[in-house]
């Protein structure tokens, strides 16, 4: 064992973890703490009290223990300390839900890294943990390689109207000439936004994402204010009217004697959810 990954064990090792869940209700409850609280000598034997939980994940909890470490090699050792028992043991409970699933397992393994960082404890909240427990594996992809935490991303919605009452001129002068800026009548969809290059998905997988990462007060949507310029919607528009989901739909709306139209609108990472990416995609 390296003199690092000897720092690592000691810093983990020495967590109250008993006396806290003797403080909470449940004899379930308190016999898992007890397991954790007979946490080793190394990250790998900090995992070990699961290993009949999981059933033959030995080969993931390798994974999460080389991730572990490396995100843990480049601190100082002086650094390196003792994560709070609030935030370790409900981490720890987690991982084992998603040991085998590579995006959720790195924001679970960020979190503990930045738990056990001196000069980023105190940044850790214990509701992240919560937080990636009501991700999909999806959304950590929109999170990390979609970047929604990490500036303004361009959304439409469509909806169902029984007359125009404003264009919206700037977007007619960008050649898309479905957009207006009247009050939604019917919505029929919200949130398209743009694909994410080399991930398969549809989007209506993207919308589901971007409803449950603003749920979770990650981000905002808005569909009043004109932040992003016209032309950064072109790729969104021109894939949408071709769809046959917004074909379908048009032939619906003029069935009902109605139109079908378009109003732009972003996605803003909150600050709370730009303090999530910080402590658990890092």
């Amino acid at each position: 064992m390296s003199e690092k990954s000897g720092l690592i064990s000691e810093a983990v090792k020495s967590l109250p973890v008993e006396k806290v869940y003797d403080e909470m209700a449940g004899p379930t409850v308190r016999e898992t703490g007890k397991l954790i609280a007979k946490i080793p000598r190394s990250i790998n034997a900090l995992l070990l009290p699961f290993e009949g939980w999981i059933l033959g994940k030995e080969h993931e909890l390798n994974k999460l223990n080389k991730v572990l470490e490396m995100k843990l090699e480049a601190i100082d050792s002086n650094k390196i300390t003792s994560p709070e028992p609030y935030i370790a043991v409900p981490t720890i409970q987690a991982l084992f839900y998603c040991i085998d699933n590579d995006e959720l397992r790195e924001l679970f393994a960020s979190l503990l890294a930045n738990a056990m960082n001196s000069d980023h404890m105190h940044k850790v909240h214990p509701s992240f943990v919560e937080i990636i427990k009501q991700l999909s594996p999806f959304d950590a992809i929109m999170i990390k390689k979609g970047q929604y935490l990490q500036g303004y991303r361009p959304i439409l919605r469509i909806f169902e109207c029984d007359s125009i009452i404003d264009d919206d001129q700037a977007m007619i002068d960008a050649g898309m000439l479905e957009f207006c800026t009247s009050n939604l009548k019917k919505p029929v969809f919200s949130h398209y936004s743009k694909q994410i290059e080399g991930v398969g998905q549809d989007f209506q997988a993207r919308s589901i994402a971007i409803f449950n990462l603003h749920r979770l007060g990650l981000i905002n949507t808005d569909y009043k204010e004109r932040i992003i310029l016209p032309n950064e919607y072109k790729a969104i528009y021109t894939e949408l009217i071709e769809s046959d989901f917004y074909k379908l739909h048009m032939d619906i709306a003029c069935k009902n004697g109605n139109f079908l139209r378009l109003t732009r609108g972003f996605t803003s990472p909150t600050e709370f959810g730009r303090l999530f990416y910080e402590v658990c995609c890092s």
